[in-house]
């Protein structure tokens, strides 16, 4: 995967985190923000065990099941009505930051674990983000 890829996949996972929707109110949409924060700190950390062809593997299925919940959160947050501007940009306040320094990390680890022999097959259980997001842009 390359490293533009995966920029991107951290920039959408910003702008979905940031730009989503929740019908039963201001708290759900804090909700849906906050799990989006914490899947691309889950992938970072899961990234952070790859060391070698073995641990590359056994990382495979959270790396997997980060991806497919973010899908899930990313369908969720069209199906859900915004909350008050007022309320979108606390949120925005509080957690564009957070969201900046996860994507940092996440970005960096990716990187270097591009370079670990075999990792190639975990890396790619991340692309589900990045073919979404191409469908849905017309890509």
């Amino acid at each position: 995967m390359k490293p533009a890829m995966l920029l991107g996949i951290g920039v959408l996972l910003i702008a979905g985190g940031l730009a989503l929707d929740a019908s039963a109110g201001e708290a759900n949409y804090e909700k849906i923000v906050k799990e989006m924060l914490t899947k691309v700190e889950d992938i970072t950390k899961t990234l952070a065990t790859i060391k070698d062809k073995n641990s590359a593997e056994a990382a495979r299925p959270a790396l997997k099941e980060a991806a497919t919940r973010t899908l899930e959160l990313r369908k969720l947050a069209e199906e859900i009505k915004q909350p008050a501007k007022e309320e979108k940009d606390r949120l925005a306040k509080e957690y564009a930051p957070k969201f900046e320094v996860a994507v940092k990390k996440l970005r960096d680890e990716t990187l270097r674990v591009q370079g670990v022999p075999g990792a190639e097959e975990a890396i790619a259980e991340l692309a589900v983000l990045k073919d979404k997001k191409e469908k849905k842009d017309g890509k």
